[in-house]
């Protein structure tokens, strides 16, 4: 249980710092859009989603070595296995949307509808309610799986539409200036933007509960970590 918890704060740590990655992005499309360089901002874009695809595809790679690897020491435990390799999976999925999302995000809002950002969760726990009779512990990665492709699958229409509207075109440039991106200014707004309430949850569990707490209890609290 413990594995999965630091597994899924490692992830989420992750996802914060590529967020603060691309602040350098953001700051980049807002000055070509104040310049009104529409075909400037549309190469920083596919720069940059680039970068991420090349990011979250060796992230992908890895995590399915991972699974394989893990099988020698966690064999009867097949379960804790799927679920890291997944965490990884997702991590690597919402870098790439967290570029994406970055790239308009920088000179203007994205909106959304109130039910398309709690559809997800309202989802993904009906369908546990339901299904963990049937599953057990199994439903809760069904859940969560559930919940990342609605939440991911809106985010990127959503995105899609506006800059849409915005008659931008997407494209993917997989020739990245790595200098353009791991600078100075963006290591600092990486780490300026993580967050210490996942560590500091962690901790407090781990001191009341050391290694004994419900494995229901764990998986239910992994989305708010």
């Amino acid at each position: 249980d413990m594995i999965v918890l630091s597994a899924r704060i490692i992830t989420n740590l992750s996802n914060h710092l590529w967020w603060g990655f691309t602040e350098t992005l953001r700051s980049r499309v807002r000055v070509l859009f104040n310049l009104q360089d529409v075909k400037r901002i549309m190469e920083q874009r596919a720069l940059w989603l680039g970068a991420s695809v090349i990011i979250a595809s060796l992230l992908i790679i890895f995590a399915i070595t991972l699974c394989f690897y893990m099988q020698e020491y966690l064999q009867q435990i097949a379960f804790i296995r799927i679920y890291i390799t997944y965490l990884i999976i997702q991590a690597a999925v919402m870098l790439i949307y967290q570029t994406f999302h970055a790239s308009i995000y920088g000179f203007r809002r994205v909106y959304r509808t109130l039910w398309s950002m709690n559809a997800g969760s309202v989802i993904a726990f009906l369908g546990l309610l339901l299904s963990y009779k049937y599953l057990g512990i199994w439903a809760v990665l069904v859940a969560n799986l559930l919940e990342s492709l609605i939440n991911l699958s809106l985010g990127f229409y959503y995105v899609r539409r506006a800059l849409k509207q915005l008659s931008q075109k997407i494209k993917i440039n997989l020739k990245t200036k790595w200098e353009d991106i791991f600078n100075v200014y963006s290591l600092a707004a990486a780490g300026a933007s993580v967050t210490i309430h996942s560590p500091l949850l962690i901790f407090l569990i781990f001191m009341r509960y050391g290694g004994e707490i419900n494995s229901i209890a764990i998986y239910i609290l992994i989305p708010f970590l």
